[in-house]
């Protein structure tokens, strides 16, 4: 486990938090394939995962080598990461099968990484999801691990592949 304390000493004014990692969870087989029409951005991923025993929550980032123009969120607004959080309960146990499609630039390499993520980390990502990252959204009350403020303390370590997109 991590914490995270800050303290002020202008306004006497302190925030706290705790993080724990979670076992590191690898990719048992990855390829991306980019759609027919060779000038396609669209490229499919697919991926499997030995997903250990119990509810698991997973992020899958994919970097490239330029910012993306897509409708996956990312956290800056402007990005060379497409992600996207999802659960192992929708799978049979201990498997986890996916395709997912990203409008990625002309590259013919990216870095994908899988990060084994808690569920409360995974429902402040699905709420950052549903916002659309705008002032312009409707208003969400985004879930919150830090004591006396506000966002989301967290640290996990993913692991990553190189992947070639054919």
């Amino acid at each position: 486990s991590y914490e995270l304390k800050a303290f002020d000493p202008v306004t006497g004014f302190s925030i706290s938090s705790f993080a724990t990692t979670l076992p590191v969870v690898e990719f048992d087989s990855i390829s991306a394939k980019r759609e027919t029409n060779d000038d396609s951005l669209d490229v499919t991923i697919t991926y499997k995962i030995n997903d250990p025993a119990g509810d698991n929550y997973y992020l899958v980032n994919v970097y490239t080598d330029s910012i993306p123009d897509n409708d996956f969120f990312n956290f800056t607004g402007e990005s060379n990461t497409n992600s996207i959080a999802f659960s192992d309960r929708e799978f049979p146990p201990g498997e986890v099968e996916r395709e997912d499609e990203f409008t990625l630039t002309m590259t013919d390499t990216l870095v994908v990484t899988l990060t084994n993520i808690s569920q409360d980390y995974f429902d402040f990502i699905k709420a950052r999801e549903r916002s659309g990252n705008s002032f312009l959204s409707e208003p969400i009350s985004f879930p919150s691990n830090v004591t006396n403020g506000l966002g989301y303390f967290n640290l996990h370590f993913p692991s990553s592949r190189v992947v070639e997109v054919d």
